[in-house]
């Protein structure tokens, strides 16, 4: 239902308030707001709520205009140029636009070519840069050659000189022009591939399980605790050995550390991307056009940096392609006092640890939170495993794929979750697994388990909820009575403190204790042992 406006409404007031919605009444008075300068811009963001009806009568007044409301109109249409509905009706109409003698109503057309992203209209835009001498029309066009500009639009553009400005745009296309040449090419990371000398390598993880994925790593990598959610080590193998490890979440092959001196941050930067280092790793592991997107750590974007970046890389290794989207490599910059530290991330490197996920379970873990559970509950070949609070059984296929186990069994109270447990045991191949539809607070197994292993309700809406303390409670009470004598409990506690408490008043001991962050939530893992009085003696 349109709400009702009162006497005092005045559309000119109103197009000027944010969250406004004009009728398609208000038409003929936004169109005449378009003489008005002061008006003209917020005519223009009404009109173009009001859709196809907007258009139809934009393109129409278009043809008896004059400046500067001809120029006024085609920006409204321009507007429309990227609309896959009304895009070819707009884009009509502004071609013969690009030969106006107006030159506001010229920069209009070609915006909105620009934003139609077609590149049949090249053709059209060279022929008016050739015709039209005026910068501000040349700077249009040369930023719209980034967009749909191809080889032509590349050689027009390496040739622009005299204005500054026009310059800088012109260079801005021309790694735009180059990056979508190269898009339509594939780069596969290499997996089977090894550099020829030991690269330093860093493991990422969720803060919290550092020393974990340091165990998994030291055999391989000689893994060593660096700092938070960071694991230091040296690649002697082809990538699929780094990619094997299943509890951190990627990893990334720093490069030197660099001092910046006298020279400007991104100066370093583009020294670092373009090093012998850099480029040995880039064209070892990938097979294609070497695309690469940066992501400052701590920093946001900062657009006006890579850019800068983007411009000297491409000068120093024209064969290194700054891209913002589905690269193969992110190269991760810190910089502070110390100098400059880039880590290149693989991105695009095929990661088939966890393919057996398919269907995720609401608030199940993450698969590399599961694999941290198991490694810490560790392998006994008599194992008889518990999963309380199963979920996609994610803790459960974890615990198989680290070795021998007697049998495993896991509950949830919630039907829908044991269903997909099910397909994804399938998927996953692993035998000798019970699901059952139970409530962990009373479940009876056919046998005592030597491990409970869990990841328990989380969030900040569950673990605020006031019946989480008393379940909890009553679920570690059950817990304790069920566990096998020397058996293991294994979790991510929400509430560590009191759970530690229950846990020790229940005659259990503790073995392991770590704050995790879980993107925000925080948890803690621990890992309590069921001793008995003959082993305690």
């Amino acid at each position: 239902m349109t709400a009702k406006r009162g006497a005092d409404f005045d559309l000119r007031s109103a197009i000027r308030e944010k969250g406004f919605t004009p009728r398609v009444a208000d038409a003929k008075e936004l169109f005449a707001l378009l003489t008005s300068a002061d008006d003209a811009e917020h005519a223009e963001d009404a009109l173009v709520v009001l859709g196809e009806a907007s258009l139809t009568q934009a393109i129409t007044q278009l043809e008896g205009a004059r400046a500067p409301v001809r120029g006024r109109l085609a920006k409204v249409v321009a507007r429309f140029a990227a609309d896959e509905a009304l895009g070819t009706a707009a884009v009509g109409a502004l071609l013969p636009l690009l030969k106006d003698d107006d030159g506001p109503t010229r920069r209009a057309a070609v915006q909105g070519l620009g934003k139609s992203a077609n590149r049949e209209h090249e053709s059209a835009l060279l022929r008016a840069y050739e015709t039209h001498e005026d910068l501000p029309t040349r700077r249009s066009i040369a930023r719209a050659f980034g967009v749909l500009g191809g080889e032509k639009a590349a050689a027009v553009l390496e040739n622009v000189s005299n204005d500054p400005e026009l310059i800088r745009i012109a260079r801005e296309s021309l790694i735009k022009i180059r990056r979508d040449t190269v898009r339509t090419e594939s780069t596969r990371i290499r997996e089977d591939v090894a550099l020829r000398h030991d690269q330093r390598i860093i493991f990422h993880c969720k803060p919290g399980f550092e020393h974990i994925v340091a165990e998994e790593a030291e055999k391989v990598f000689s893994g060593k605790v660096k700092g938070p959610g960071e694991v230091h080590g040296y690649l002697r193998g082809p990538l699929r050995t780094a990619i094997a490890l299943r509890t951190p979440t990627y990893f990334s092959l720093p490069l030197p550390l660099r001092q910046r001196g006298g020279e400007s941050v991104e100066t370093t930067v583009a020294q670092l991307l373009t090093s012998k280092e850099a480029v040995e790793i880039f064209e070892t592991f990938s097979d294609g056009p070497i695309r690469y997107r940066i992501e400052w750590i701590g920093a946001g974007h900062k657009r006006a940096s890579t850019f800068r970046i983007a411009e000297l890389v491409a000068k120093r290794a024209p064969s290194l392609i700054n891209d913002t989207r589905d690269t193969p490599w992110t190269a991760e910059i810190e910089a502070d006092v110390r100098g400059v530290q880039i880590s290149l991330w693989p991105k695009a490197l095929v990661d088939t640890r966890f393919d057996y996920i398919d269907e995720r379970v609401e608030a199940a873990s993450h698969p590399t939170v599961a694999a941290a559970l198991a490694w810490v509950g560790g392998v006994r070949e008599d194992d008889v495993v518990w999963d309380p609070f199963a979920g996609g059984a994610t803790e459960l296929i974890e615990r198989a794929k680290l070795g021998p186990y007697k049998m495993m069994y896991g509950s949830d109270n919630e039907a829908s979750a044991i269903e997909i447990a099910k397909a994804t045991v399938k998927r996953a191949g692993t035998s000798n697994i019970e699901l059952i539809v139970g409530d962990a607070r009373n479940l009876r197994l056919p046998q005592a388990p030597t491990l409970i292993l869990t990841n328990p309700p989380l969030g900040r809406r569950i673990t605020r909820d006031s019946t989480l303390g008393p379940m909890l409670e009553d679920f570690l009470a059950h817990a304790a009575r069920m566990l096998a004598p020397n058996g293991r409990l294994v979790w991510l506690s929400p509430q560590p403190a009191r759970t530690a408490e229950l846990l020790t008043s229940f005659g259990m001991t503790a073995v392991h204790h770590e704050r995790v962050d879980l993107g925000g939530v925080y948890a803690e893992l621990q890992a309590y042992e069921k001793i008995t009085s003959a082993d305690s003696d």
